[in-house]
């Protein structure tokens, strides 16, 4: 019954044994934070701290003090369009956050609060005449987004975001279920592009699911 983006309890040592770590963190109502400074996973430093309530998070310099690990790292470009690519996601689950990405001074992403999904995707991809709302309840699930339409001039490929109550999945059933039915409606063959929201009960999700099983 996760609702959260919460992750296991070993990742944050497990980031801060291998880069520069910094975390700065105010719980509500108090009057100063704390800052932990971890470098290769010794702590350097723990001060009081003046912030704003919530918690940062900087990670520098990651494999600094792992050569093997850090030559598996794909080129900067590579590294960058992964980023992009969750960013751009996590963007489109939380319409009413913001959002900026900078890498190498420019900035890649500026998304300002919003009300709406069509509002995001506007930020993120421009004016969209080619995508079609679409909304269906069944039950317990409702299935929200924006579709690629099925004009034959169309592309015939474009990215695939699918969220389960708001968090990020590759499913193959769902990915064939999408191409399945385009196959029927379209004569081109497809792998078309789709934004689409999947919410269901908390209980019928199972989030911790280690990523190879």
């Amino acid at each position: 019954r996760i609702a959260t983006l919460g992750f296991r309890g070993e990742a944050l040592p497990s980031i801060a044994s291998v880069s520069h770590f910094v975390m700065r963190t105010r719980a509500r109502g108090t009057q100063f934070g704390t800052e932990i400074r971890v470098n290769g996973g010794a702590v350097g430093a723990v001060v009081e701290t003046g912030m704003a309530e919530g918690t940062s998070i900087e990670v520098g310099d990651v494999f600094y003090n792992l050569p093997a690990r850090r030559k598996f790292l794909k080129s900067d470009a590579a590294e960058s369009a992964q980023v992009s690519r969750i960013v751009t996601q996590l963007a489109l689950c939380y319409p009413e956050i913001g959002f900026t990405l900078t890498s190498s001074g420019r900035k890649v992403l500026q998304c300002p609060p919003v009300t709406t999904l069509r509002d995001r995707l506007y930020q993120l991809y421009g004016e969209r005449d080619d995508l079609i709302e679409v909304r269906r309840d069944t039950g317990d699930v409702k299935v929200l987004g924006y579709i690629a339409a099925l004009a034959e001039q169309g592309p015939t490929r474009g990215p695939q975001n699918v969220f389960v109550n708001r968090r990020v999945v590759k499913d193959r059933t769902i990915a064939h279920a999408i191409i399945d039915a385009y196959s029927v409606a379209s004569i081109k063959e497809r792998s078309p592009e789709v934004h689409l929201f999947l919410e269901m009960p908390h209980d019928a999700v199972d989030v911790n699911v280690h990523p190879t099983k």
